[in-house]
């Protein structure tokens, strides 16, 4: 649980600590409708007072407080070949696959699989609908859609955070059904909190597509991104995506003329992770969404344009091998000597160091039920330390004195955000 200096824990605490990633859970499961999220204004939680009864629900299913991700891991594991391994987390096979279809491979973030699948979902009538995230009007918005059009536009990764949460819980409560949802570990963590509090919930059958997790940034990043390229965003440019084009991909915006300009990946995450990537994403060491049926990533380390598919439970292991057997995807499966080359597993020791930094500091931090000397043992106490400069010069270039005046210089901005993002090395 959130540890505090006292047991009087509510999800104002959540947001107050910085420590909400904007779900929507909270939204989407409080009985009174006492909470609203103005989106995209904002991607945080209003409590209505006058509403709130302090039933507290929204707090005993916020994701912000942590998640004991190992023990509700464990549950999938068994004699079917699902093992918790001691890397990748629950685990039945590790493949590389992509889309047969060229024009979702293209357009897809990695090898389009995800994209691939959903449409094979509805197509065999395995669910009734999916939930997705599209892009509108430059904003990443929840759609939840049987139409294979809403699904191809679908394609490409959503950087900002999303109140999915919401609409997914509220729509479940009322009509239970089979559902395919797209969603990173927090969502799905909420989700799964929210099926323990509501057993209307859990009625419904839920293949669960994870996508690794990169942090979420605000959105302001992209107007950062605008700048470094000389573009007034949102006047003069709309805003296109933040993986366009080939792999690995492009933040892209079209100007007034019908010209577009693209922003290579590592240059604008270096302009978005050190001064907008979340708070709490900082201190979450649960990047590789061991609660999904299937994990998915893009193959950075491997340098291709295929996508890593960890598939988890059995569930998700069967909806693999009949997408790839109806020609859907294509997948080769990985021995455990590539997937330790291609599966990435950056987050770890990092985020939990900051956490161990924060609980000595007696700051509010999230609970991992991770087994933390056996993870740390894979790297020194210095490296840790680095780690734990990095993040707290995150937190002194977010003064708001400092990144006024970055704002105002673009190019610095991005010359030292290049230097945060790439230490250490």
């Amino acid at each position: 649980m959130l540890l505090t200096k006292n047991n009087d824990v509510a999800l104002r605490d959540i947001i107050n600590n910085e420590l909400c990633s904007g779900c929507g859970a909270c939204a989407g499961i409080c009985p009174q409708g006492a909470i609203t999220i103005d989106y995209p204004s904002s991607y945080k939680p209003v409590i209505e007072e006058s509403k709130c009864t302090l039933c507290n629900l929204c707090y005993q299913i916020c994701p912000g407080k942590g998640w004991p991700a190992v023990e509700w891991a464990t549950r999938v594991c068994g004699d079917d070949g699902t093992v918790m391994h001691p890397k990748f987390g629950p685990l039945k096979k590790i493949f590389l696959g992509r889309s047969t279809n060229s024009k979702i491979h293209l357009n897809g973030a990695s090898g389009g699989v995800a994209t691939s699948i959903l449409l094979y979902l509805l197509e065999t009538n395995k669910v009734e609908a999916v939930a997705i995230v599209v892009l509108e009007k430059g904003y990443p918005v929840l759609r939840i859609t049987d139409d294979p059009k809403v699904i191809l536009s679908s394609s490409g990764s959503k950087y900002s955070p999303v109140p999915v949460m919401e609409h997914i819980i509220k729509m479940l409560k009322d009509n239970p059904c089979r559902i395919a949802i797209t969603a990173i570990p927090c969502q799905l963590a909420a989700l799964h909190y929210a099926m323990e509090k509501d057993k209307r919930l859990a009625e419904s059958e839920v293949f669960a597509i994870g996508l690794f997790c990169g942090d979420l940034k605000d959105y302001e990043s992209v107007h950062r991104i605008a700048d470094s390229l000389c573009l007034k965003y949102p006047q003069e440019a709309k805003f296109l995506g933040w993986r366009c084009g080939r792999w690995p991909g492009n933040a892209r915006f079209e100007i007034d003329d019908g010209s577009f300009k693209d922003k290579q990946l590592h240059p604008w995450l270096d302009l978005s992770i050190p001064y907008y990537a979340l708070l709490r994403c900082l201190m979450c060491p649960s990047r590789e969404n061991w609660l999904a049926d299937l994990a998915l990533a893009d193959n950075h380390i491997g340098g291709t344009s295929d996508t890593v598919i960890l598939a988890r439970s059995p569930k998700g292991y069967e909806l693999l091998r009949h997408a790839a057997a109806e020609g859907f995807i294509k997948l080769t499966e990985v021995n455990e000597e590539k997937a330790d080359k291609i599966v990435t597993r950056t987050k770890f020791v990092p985020a939990l160091s900051y956490i161990h930094w924060r609980r000595r500091k007696g700051y509010p931090i999230p609970f991992y039920d991770y087994h933390e000397d056996n993870i740390f043992s894979e790297r020194c106490w210095s490296t840790r330390y680095l780690f734990l400069i990095k993040y707290r010069m995150f937190i002194w270039v977010r003064k708001e004195r400092i990144i006024d005046f970055l704002i105002t210089h673009p190019f610095l901005m991005e010359k030292i955000g290049k230097f945060l993002n790439n230490f250490p090395r």
